[in-house]
């Protein structure tokens, strides 16, 4: 990644009006960034649109290059240089304001949805459905796929959160518990499906947290009563394990799907079967 720095920085915001926007080719916007107070072709072009008003708002200019995503704002007062300008790393939010707004709305639904869940859930994943996030925010995603996609990849990237699932008409977020003051010490261990720990799974090898550690016994036991077992490998991969001679083989660590994991265990609850037997015999086939 690449910014600006500035010797002894001046950080006074000034009112701005962008007056014109231009693409030239990008050649020539790397020269205009490296070179600003050289002479250049497109302020000269364009310098009756830029000036300061008696209201000391600053009317420019946006340059923006071809196949690039950022650009310079100038106000030359009349010169062929850029006497005053500032670097702008996203142009298109100046020269597109519905997407400066959208990605404001965007943001304060990430941290509405995270302030929620680290601050209520008490066993690491918490659901917001579409219709409580639009309540929260105003911002509606019901039929619109893309703004799901976008706000989960928003999501994804914040480091509360471990995992996450879009369905159902619902974001279910699942966080690390380190971020969820409401989660006790233990919880991190009792909400596991075996006695291995995820720090014994991460020494292992194996790091997505979204991924929980079984050893072999616990393994065959949640096979056999239908969930997803994978076979975990001290590089970092898994496979489905598609027979219990293949979970029986494997010397190393087995596990299922945190997601998977928490809505067995909330069907057992509602059944009243607490604890899942180690072994069934009968439905994993063997190969």
């Amino acid at each position: 990644m690449k910014t600006v720095f500035e010797h002894k920085p001046d950080f006074t915001f000034r009112e701005f009006a962008v007056e014109k926007a231009v693409t030239i080719p990008a050649r020539k916007l790397e020269e205009m960034l490296r070179h600003p107070m050289r002479s250049h072709e497109v302020i000269l072009e364009n310098a009756e649109v830029m000036g300061v008003d008696r209201d000391d708002v600053y009317h420019c200019l946006l340059v923006t290059g071809e196949g690039r995503t950022d650009g310079l704002l100038v106000e030359s007062e009349g010169s062929g240089y850029a006497r005053y300008a500032s670097y702008v790393p996203e142009a298109t939010a100046l020269r597109y304001p519905t997407l400066s707004r959208l990605n404001r709305e965007l943001a304060e639904a990430v941290d509405a949805i995270i302030a929620e869940g680290t601050s209520l859930t008490t066993e690491g994943n918490w659901i917001v459905s579409f219709e409580e996030l639009e309540g929260m925010t105003g911002l509606c995603v019901e039929g619109r796929p893309f703004l799901q996609e976008t706000l989960g990849d928003m999501l994804c990237s914040r480091p509360e959160v471990a995992d996450l699932a879009i369905e159902d008409g619902q974001f279910d977020v699942a966080y690390h518990l380190d971020f969820c003051p409401n989660c006790r010490k233990e919880t991190a261990q009792e909400g596991l499906p075996d006695e291995i720990s995820m720090e014994e799974m991460h020494g292992y090898g194996y790091a997505w947290e979204g991924m929980l550690p079984l050893g072999k016994e616990r393994a065959l036991g949640l096979a056999e009563a239908g969930l997803e077992v994978f076979i975990l490998m001290p590089d970092g991969t898994e496979r489905t394990a598609e027979s219990r001679d293949e979970i029986t083989r494997h010397d190393g660590l087995f596990g299922v799907e945190r997601q998977a994991w928490q809505g067995y265990r909330k069907d057992m609850k509602g059944n009243n079967q607490e604890n899942v037997p180690a072994l069934t015999q009968g439905m994993l086939p063997s190969m």
